[in-house]
């Protein structure tokens, strides 16, 4: 997975080398539109971009060779969360979002977003299918919005930014 075989997204991979090189990257993205034009891609190509550690920091470049790069690559770098519906389940649950009732905010994605990174320079997650989040869901989601982690990036996958409760979409780029 790299930038130079990745179609499309132009515009939007623009305005995050502006935003890097500014040193104003916001905390939370929604990157909706129809299923399978590249917004996961996306999202796990800038996580690898900002994370990597054989480019400069101020780039949005990777270089697809150092640990971090092949880390995310394979889905196992600790500083990228990604979240999903389980597979017997068709919606993201609470409990991957802030734990078990007896621990609750204890574990989840809420969580462990709030450590420091554990090797690279930020934290990101990943929530596909934000369009399954049930509003009490998506509020338990709020706090960590409102209140960010330094260093923190959060990109909201969806099909339409309609099927987002008002308060996520006032909350996100």
């Amino acid at each position: 997975m790299e930038w130079d075989t990745f179609v499309g997204h132009s515009t939007q991979r623009a305005w995050f080398e502006n935003a890097l090189a500014r040193n104003r990257v916001a905390s939370t993205f929604l990157l909706v539109g129809q299923e399978g034009i590249g917004k996961r891609t996306f999202a796990k190509l800038i996580a690898k971009s900002l994370l990597c550690t054989g480019s400069d920091a101020r780039k949005l470049d990777l270089c697809n060779r150092c640990e971090t790069c092949k880390q995310v690559d394979a889905g196992t770098h600790p500083d990228v969360i990604e979240i999903a519906p389980e597979k017997d389940k068709s919606r993201i649950t609470m409990r991957q979002l802030v734990g078990e009732d007896e621990n609750r905010l204890r574990e989840g994605l809420c969580y462990e977003i709030r450590f420091h990174p554990y090797s690279g320079r930020r934290k990101f997650a990943i929530i596909d299918y934000a369009d399954t989040l049930e509003r009490h869901t998506a509020n338990a989601l709020l706090k960590t919005l409102e209140e960010p982690p330094l260093g923190a990036v959060i990109f909201l996958i969806g099909t339409s930014e309609k099927r987002q409760i008002s308060t996520i979409r006032s909350r996100s780029q």
